[in-house]
């Protein structure tokens, strides 16, 4: 592709931004006539034709130097030149540097130079006794050329960029349909390795697609066409695909991608790459290991991950950490919990499970938490505890460390809460003691007395058993066996209607119960008690 299609991209740390400039065509002049040099750098409006002269020649000798050194898109030559001739410059141009445009100048209005240029290739053929305008209707001409070069390699190019991510994401999967595309395309079958790169920028985010566009451009300085392929993927990743490279040819590539961008970019240029030397027809398998390697960023932040060297087991995480995790936010065991915590994720930082194990992992302990404070009946925001936005939080996490960070935050926020409750417990006795006591001959369910208290029934049956030594039921049944002695005692009701009185429907079931916590019948103790007054009447008389 002609320098002209090059983007040129520049970069601004402090400010994150990017600037695209689209270079003009290069244009070098050799003519051994030292006015006629002059007068064709200072005679046209170069700019104005999007051109600017980037060199010029007194000999045809130093023209070809300048080619290799400044790589011209076009050449403006005088046909009769020392050393080497214009014809002989363009036979050299036109066998290896094919891509640039020649414009031939001469005092000799011949035929023959005109036939021998355009075997050699020579765009335009112009006399030097013409004017300038003849000279700018050749370089228009040559533009179009160029712009038409460019067409043609970018249509390959693409068709050859589609193709390969076809492959890569298995909407080709037929061997005898890759093979087939990739003579079609010219591809060689085998030597290739696949690289996934992702940017993050110091603040931790993905970098722009503007950037990306920079990237690639950034890439393909560094490595041939011909041995590179990007394909980008998604709002956040590139996929690079790399032909017939040696092992240290690929590794300095990636160096030096790493070190550009971070000298370039201001940010951090993950690269994860896979093993080389694979079969096109195996892409897809090679993309998957390079994306395994990119993960290892997420456990140590290095640039560089290769996947002969990355670490990808899935690692099990034995539900007894859960259960003393559990076991330490209901009793607000901060260091208990954060113990529990280090061994869940301790054999993570040694075995590099995939990330989406670990964020599962971390979903895990966000349901423990979650389970815990609604035990208590706790307010999740208390503890700031959006359980979406913590979700989301967690998505976004770039590396390891920020996830087990996170997660320690979360878990002292729970036990200081829990902590708290626990604080408040004598408050919560004697709110339950004062309910029970005003409310007893109601319908009451330990529900009911913890709705009213605003605790979890779970959380009021442990919290009331641990300070009082009873359940709740048998203290509400206690109080109502109380009452219903004292209204025997008073002799004024009968049995079924004590039982209504103190909160028994049904009267067989309250003498059950007054036996139970009595020793004796309800219909006894009626009897007791009518004994018991009429002594007391006896006596008063």
């Amino acid at each position: 592709m002609c320098s002209a299609a090059i983007n040129t991209y520049w970069f601004r740390n402090h400010q994150r931004t990017v600037k695209c400039i689209v270079a003009m065509y290069k244009i070098l002049i050799a003519d051994d006539e030292a006015l006629m040099r002059k007068g064709l750098c200072t005679l046209i409006d170069w700019q104005k034709l999007d051109c600017q002269i980037v060199g010029t020649a007194e000999n045809g000798l130093q023209a070809k130097q300048a080619v290799l050194d400044q790589q011209p898109d076009i050449i403006i030559a005088d046909i009769k030149m020392p050393l080497l001739n214009g014809l002989e410059l363009a036979q050299w141009i036109y066998s290896t540097q094919r891509h640039i445009q020649v414009v031939l100048l001469t005092a000799f209005a011949d035929f023959s130079y005109a036939q021998q240029a355009i075997q050699y290739g020579v765009s335009d053929y112009v006399t030097k006794t013409g004017n300038l305008e003849e000279i700018i209707a050749a370089i228009e001409r040559c533009k179009q050329k160029l712009e038409q070069q460019r067409t043609f390699h970018m249509d390959v190019e693409s068709r050859i960029t589609s193709m390969l991510n076809a492959v890569l994401n298995g909407t080709i999967h037929r061997e005898s349909d890759i093979l087939r595309q990739a003579e079609l395309l010219g591809l060689t079958t085998g030597g290739y390795a696949v690289a996934v790169a992702d940017l993050i920028d110091v603040e931790g985010q993905n970098q722009s697609a503007e950037v990306r566009i920079g990237l690639k451009n950034l890439f393909y300085s560094l490595l041939p066409k011909e041995q590179l392929h990007i394909c980008p993927h998604g709002k956040h990743e590139l996929f690079m695909v790399f032909s017939n490279c040696s092992d240290t040819q690929l590794r300095r590539f990636c160096f030096s991608c790493v070190s550009a961008a971070k000298k370039l970019l201001g940010g951090a240029l993950y690269l994860g790459v896979s093993e080389n030397d694979t079969a096109l027809c195996e892409l897809s398998s090679a993309l998957k290991q390079a994306q395994l390697a990119l993960q290892d960023r997420f456990y140590n932040q290095q640039e560089l991950h290769f996947f002969r060297n990355a670490k990808v087991k899935l690692t099990p995480t034995h539900a007894a950490h859960f259960n003393s995790l559990g076991k330490a936010l209901r009793s607000a065991d901060v260091q208990q919990a954060e113990l529990s915590l280090e061994h869940i994720f301790d054999v993570q930082r040694h075995q590099h499970p995939p990330v989406s194990q670990v964020k599962d992992t971390a979903l895990m302990v966000l349901h423990i938490c979650r389970s815990t404070l609604e035990e208590f009946s706790a307010d999740l925001n208390a503890v700031d505890l959006d359980v979406s936005e913590w979700k989301g939080q967690l998505q976004q996490m770039q590396f390891h460390h920020e996830c087990i960070r996170h997660q320690q935050q979360l878990v002292r926020a729970v036990c200081q809460y829990v902590a708290q409750l626990s604080a408040e417990g004598g408050t919560l006795l004697s709110g339950v003691q004062n309910y029970i006591d005003s409310h007893f001959c109601e319908s009451l369910t330990l529900g009911k007395v913890a709705a009213a208290v605003h605790v979890s029934p779970g959380y009021l049956s442990r919290f009331f058993r641990q300070k009082t030594g009873k359940t709740v039921m048998d203290t509400i049944t206690g109080k109502r066996i109380e009452y219903a002695q004292q209204l025997l005692d008073e002799g004024a009701l009968k049995i079924f209607e004590v039982a209504q009185r103190v909160g028994f429907e049904d009267s067989t079931y309250f003498s059950h119960v007054f036996k139970k916590y009595t020793g004796i019948s309800a219909k006894e103790y009626q009897a007791q008690a009518q004994r018991r007054r009429s002594a007391a009447m006896r006596q008063s008389t």
